[in-house]
């Protein structure tokens, strides 16, 4: 929030500085304007009447609200509002409500978190989404084929949360607007009319959907919270994961950056939309240190109450080795584990049709004999016939869902269509007792139609 208190417009030097200064002496206003909230709200329940309770949340006379625009400085005297703080007079139209002064506050961590789920939800599970299900499990990582409609939503939701972040850099009330009302229409049509039609299914009826639509009505309720409070002019912690050392905060910034071109991301959208005399990579730099100096320092802190030489605790060890092995271990097996039989979501690639040829090879020519396109019988084996086989050793590593069973039809499809000249050939080759008289070979031949 933006509130100077106890100074006159004579003391105070350049603009930007006194929005810094009037930034940090507010956040160590809070324990001031709590106790102001608690004695508002104590003489409402001694049951005051609300005109004279409000006047405990007002400060002293002489306290202004100081701001500059234009280059120029201005004061405005407080207003009390209930139980959330102070803001300037209301104004007096729908414009001047997203451009006037507020006390401003932080909710871009929660959008950013939400904007995370919202990610994986459509990369991981946009078939349930928004596929028909007759055709669920024709799209997916298991058959190698990714919707465009999911790629073109992935793609769209990456540059929300990139537009997201730079408005919070620019601290644009009007762009954080337009952005609530673009998500707010674009994913109700989709969610309600879009992807029940494809789909074939009501959207009340669809879980997945239910969930997606929940995460992002908390986005638009933290946005919404956003454009209320405004945005921070000033923050000295520079990051929200980085306010202080506690454990969780630390591992969830180890985290942030571990997560592929996140943080990268990040900083070239500060970079590009923050005011810096720096170079794009004397900016990596800086960052790069600054991470550096807050894990060490962090370190350091969860250190210090043990001695000299100590051994580390066998909690640390689980907390820190042991996940930091199985991961390693997950990523060395797991590109195997996704691409073989044993990946759950695998799909059976089954057969759809079959076909059989029999010809006699001679030396020279074949004759054609049997064509056979009709399959009488496709099924899946059943136990006693898989058994079988296995007992054979016909199978290797299959499971009895993969074997299947083709019974083809017992006659030709089409007449045989051999010329007289090359069937008395066929005859003679056939009927040549000599020893020396070229042989005739049976060949058969099988192929199958898959459905992928």
């Amino acid at each position: 929030s933006l509130g100077l208190w106890d100074r006159d417009e004579e003391e105070l030097g350049d603009p930007v500085l006194t929005r810094a200064f009037a930034e940090w002496e507010e956040i160590h206003r809070e324990d001031q304007l709590r106790e102001r909230r608690e004695a508002y709200e104590d003489a409402l329940i001694k049951g005051e009447p609300p005109t004279e309770a409000a006047e405990k949340l007002l400060p002293s006379g002489k306290d202004k609200w100081i701001g500059s625009f234009d280059g120029k400085l201005w004061s405005f005297p407080i207003r009390p509002a209930a139980k959330y703080g102070f803001s300037v007079t209301a104004p007096g139209s729908f414009s001047e409500a997203i451009v006037q002064m507020k006390p401003g506050r932080d909710f871009y961590s929660i959008s950013f978190v939400l904007d995370l789920i919202s990610l994986l939800i459509i990369l991981l599970g946009y078939n349930s989404l928004a596929e028909p299900v007759d055709e669920e499990e024709d799209l997916g990582i298991s058959s190698n084929r990714i919707s465009g409609d999911m790629a073109l939503l992935f793609f769209l939701q990456i540059v929300l949360t990139c537009l997201d972040r730079a408005f919070y850099n620019l601290r644009s009330l009007t762009g954080k607007l337009f952005l609530q009302y673009f998500t707010c229409l674009y994913f109700c049509i989709k969610i309600f009319i879009h992807w029940p039609q494809h789909r074939g299914i009501p959207a009340s009826s669809n879980g997945l959907a239910i969930f997606f639509f929940l995460i992002k009505v908390c986005y638009w309720l933290a946005g919404a919270a956003q454009l209320r409070y405004g945005y921070p002019l000033f923050d000295p912690h520079h990051s929200r994961l980085t306010r202080d050392f506690k454990t969780w905060r630390v591992l969830t910034y180890k985290i942030y950056r571990a997560i592929p071109f996140v943080y990268e991301l990040r900083v070239l959208l500060d970079w590009i939309c923050g005011a810096t005399s720096l170079e794009l990579g004397e900016h990596f730099r800086l960052e790069s240190i600054y991470g550096l100096l807050f894990l060490t320092k962090a370190d350091l802190l969860n250190g210090w109450d043990r001695r000299r030489g100590e051994r580390q605790s066998k909690f640390t060890k689980c907390t820190s080795g042991t996940i930091v092995f199985i991961l390693l271990i997950i990523v060395i097996v797991g590109p195997l584990l996704l691409f073989s039989t044993a990946n759950p979501a695998t799909v059976l690639n089954n057969i759809s049709t079959a076909s059989i040829e029999v010809d006699l090879q001679g030396p020279t020519r074949s004759y054609p004999l049997l064509r056979i396109k009709t399959v009488d019988q496709l099924r899946e084996s059943t136990v006693s016939e898989f058994n079988t086989l296995s007992s054979l050793n016909v199978l290797k590593e299959n499971k009895q869902e993969e074997v299947q069973y083709v019974q083809m039809a017992p006659f030709d499809d089409e007449v045989w269509s051999i010329s007289p000249p090359s069937r008395a050939d066929l005859l003679e080759r056939l009927t040549d007792p000599s020893p020396t008289a070229p042989a005739i070979q049976l060949v058969f031949r099988y192929s199958f139609t898959r459905e992928q």
